[in-house]
Order: C-alpha cells, then structure tokens, then sequence
C-alpha cells in the first residue's frame, strides 16, 4: 500500500510541475501585451514547477517509478527551470543592438566677431594707399575739419582737401577755396580761393562753377568780370544747380554782366525755386506780388512766400505774416 501511494504522489507532483511549467507559454500568447507581466508569470510558474518536478523525480527514482515517470519529471523540472530563468531576464533578446543614450549637446558658442573699424580708419588708408583714392582723401578731410570720429583739425583738414584736388577729385578743390574764402584753417585769401573754385568747376563741379560765377561778378579775388561771371552762373543753373539759377536771376534782373530781362529773372528766380533754393522762392514771390516780368497773382505770392519759409527765409516768413494781417 506504501508503494502505491508513493508512486501516485510522484505523479502528482509530476503533473502540477508540468502544469505551471507550461502556464507561462499560455501567457506569452494571451492578449497581454505587457512584457513586465509575462515575466511575473513565468518567475511564479518555474518557481512552483521546479520543485514539484524535483520532489517527483527523487520520489520516482527512489521507488523505481519507470523510465517514463522519472523522464516526465525531469521534463518538468527542465521546463520549470526554463520558465524560471525566462522570467528572470536570462535569454532576454536586445535584437543584437547596444542601447546607449543620445545627450542634446548645445552647439559651441560662435567666437566673438571684431567691432567693425571705424570709417575714418578706412578712409586715412584709403586716402593712403599706394593708389590713393581721391574721393577717400575728401571725406576723411571732412571728418578731420568737423572731428567726427577723429579729433578735429582744420590744417589737416585743408590740407587732405589739397591733396584730394591734387588727385583730381573735384569736391576737394571746391572745399579747399571755401577754406580759403572762409578762412578756416588758414588765412582768408579770395585769389587762391577762385583758384580752386575754377578748377573744381573744370572738372565739372557746377557748385564749384557757381562760386566762381559769383566771385568774378562780384569782384572778389579778381578784377571784376561781370560777364564771364553770369556764364559759369549760367552753366550752374543749367546742370539743375539752384544757387546759380538765384545768382543768375539777380545778374539777369539787374543787368549785371547780361541783358536786364525782368521776365527771364523771374523764371530763373522759379527755377531756383523749383530746387528748394529759399531765396529763389522769396525773389519769385515778390515779382508775382508785384506783377514784375509776368502777371500779378496774390495767391501764388502768397503759396511761394509759404514755401520760402518752410524753408527758412526769415523775410518770407515777415511778409507772409503781413499780408496774412492786411
């Protein structure tokens, strides 16, 4: 009776390993998709099967169960001991990759750029160089003459504007005699400064043509020669410069080195207007009050005196206010 009994225990034991050997195969296939879950299972299912099915092996052994009962128990307690290594991670499948960790990496700081130079270091080389650029040597004198961005100096400044002419920039001729008839930098001298205003109006600075213009009718600097003063006058206004087209209407009106023409000064005096010139605009409000070189029109008057002295003709501006009163 003992035998009989042992032997039945033996395959009890060998039936439950087998039976929580084989549960966590079911669960890899159920509709639970959580990894962590399956692994549970088969940790519990190996850790019961292994030693049922080592308690029926030794019991089958030990009672000469048969080949059959001691293979089925061995079966059992491999499968439990896979179930149970399962669990544990041993023949977990990385897919043949290594996982490592990608790390946002700020890009390097970009280096600091050099403060841009200053124009008036780029102009001195400019003006410098071993082929010195005329229009550089102009306005860097500018700069030295007014101290922007360079400590003032007007001998310098003269003397950049005499080198720029040398060179044969027209601009650096023409401030070069504004220098000398303003005296600025260097003593007041009305020759020299026409000297340079005719060879700035030759390579065709018109405002140089007008300074000149002006200088020769006027006498300054030179015996006066109103008529060939009203010329470059004229050549000025021509090139669209409005100074000269004023100088000229006062020549014109006047007959001052040309024909006395009232109608002829009063376009000119428009001309000049038409170029923002204030006193253009002042001259050619009076003729249209007064009905001088065309008809008499109170309200264009009124409209020029206006423009005038927006742009700061201060008699415009008085007169505008007493025809406004009357």
């Amino acid at each position: 009776m003992e035998n009989v009994s042992l032997r039945t225990t033996d395959q009890v034991f060998t039936g439950i390993a087998g039976a929580f050997a084989v549960l966590p195969l079911f669960a890899s296939y159920s509709v639970t998709t959580d990894s962590s879950y399956r692994d549970y299972v088969a940790i519990a299912g190996g850790a019961i099967a292994v030693p049922c099915a080592l308690v029926a092996a030794l019991l089958a052994i030990k009672y000469r169960g048969g080949t059959l009962r001691i293979g089925l128990a061995f079966g059992a307690l491999v499968l439990g001991g896979f179930q149970l290594a399962r669990g544990l991670g041993v023949f977990a499948d990385t897919g043949g990759r290594t996982e490592v960790a990608i790390r946002e990496i700020s890009p390097p700081p970009e280096p600091e750029q050099a403060p841009p130079e200053p124009e008036s270091v780029q102009l001195e080389r400019a003006c410098n160089a071993g082929k010195p650029d005329a229009a550089a040597c102009t306005n860097f004198g500018v700069m030295v003459l007014q101290g922007h961005g360079v400590a003032k100096d007007e001998k310098r400044g003269l003397e950049l504007f005499r080198r720029a002419c040398e060179l044969g920039d027209a601009v650096g001729c023409r401030n070069v005699g504004v220098l000398y008839r303003d005296g600025v930098g260097v003593t007041v001298d009305l020759a020299q400064a026409l000297t340079f205003f005719d060879k700035s109006c030759g390579l065709q600075d018109y405002s140089g043509c007008h300074s000149a213009g002006l200088a020769y009718i006027q006498g300054f600097g030179t015996k006066k020669d109103a008529a060939r003063g009203a010329k470059l006058l004229a050549t000025a206004c021509d090139q669209k410069e409005a100074s000269g087209c004023f100088d000229l209407g006062v020549a014109t009106e006047a007959g001052d080195g040309t024909r006395k023409d009232p109608k002829r000064a009063r376009e000119l005096y428009r001309q000049a207007c038409d170029g923002d010139d204030d006193a253009g605009c002042n001259n050619y409000a009076v003729m249209v009050l007064r009905g001088e070189g065309g008809p008499k029109d109170r309200a264009q008057a009124i409209e020029m005196f206006r423009k005038a002295c927006s742009l700061h003709n201060d008699n415009s501006c008085a007169t505008l206010k007493k025809l406004k009163s009357e």
